[in-house]
């Protein structure tokens, strides 16, 4: 199979993949008790979960895309958290769905790791943040925090925007000691190789 028609697969199977990760969070929001619904979603989840291995291997081995790494790491994760809502967790979807922020975060981190082989802080530090968001509201939206979310956004928002602030300045000296850290001019834009190859293999077929 050529490179064009490779990608126009996996374009394909990412599609599906996002058709069916949208149904089975309808699912999860209507939450309808049926053992009969439960074992569809379970099967579905499963599919997507093996899609979600081969887009992974795809882009690992074949495509060296961060894009499509991504993307599959995205679809394995989230398969897998709502297959232990199915099955074991004691919470739905409307308690869980910060979640999907620490997913899109470690998804993120991994892939940036797998397609440079090294830690990027272009991608270390918005992973990071997803995963602190996502795992700030997850308190929040299980009800672990005692005060009320309006009461921290009034008294910690100020720090939380100083912590950023920090963080961008430690960023700014880090990379100028450590320049393997952070992108090179031609690396700049996370999907920009992403989109420039799939122009090229357009192109091709014309």
């Amino acid at each position: 199979m050529s490179i064009s028609k490779l990608t126009k697969s996996l374009y394909f199977m990412i599609a599906l993949g996002i058709l069916i990760l949208a149904a089975c969070f309808v699912f999860a929001v209507i939450n309808p008790i049926s053992r009969k619904i439960d074992i569809l979603n379970l099967v579905i989840l499963i599919f997507q979960g093996l899609l979600g291995i081969v887009i992974i291997i795809i882009g690992k081995k074949i495509t060296h895309k961060f894009f499509h790494m991504f993307i599959g790491l995205a679809f394995f994760l989230c398969s897998l958290v709502l297959i232990m809502m199915v099955l074991v967790l004691p919470f739905t979807i409307k308690e869980l769905w910060p979640v999907y922020g620490v997913i899109a975060g470690i998804s993120l981190f991994i892939s940036g790791f797998l397609k440079y082989k090294s830690v990027k802080f272009g991608y270390l530090i918005p992973a990071v943040t997803l995963v602190g968001m996502g795992i700030w509201y997850l308190m929040f939206s299980l009800q672990l925090m005692p005060l009320s979310f309006s009461m921290v956004v009034y008294t910690l928002g100020p720090a939380f925007l100083i912590m950023i602030a920090v963080l961008l300045v430690a960023y700014f000296f880090v990379q100028q000691k450590h320049s393997d850290l952070v992108f090179k001019d031609d690396e700049i834009g996370v999907f920009s190789d992403e989109e420039a190859s799939f122009k090229s293999d357009m192109d091709e077929d014309l």
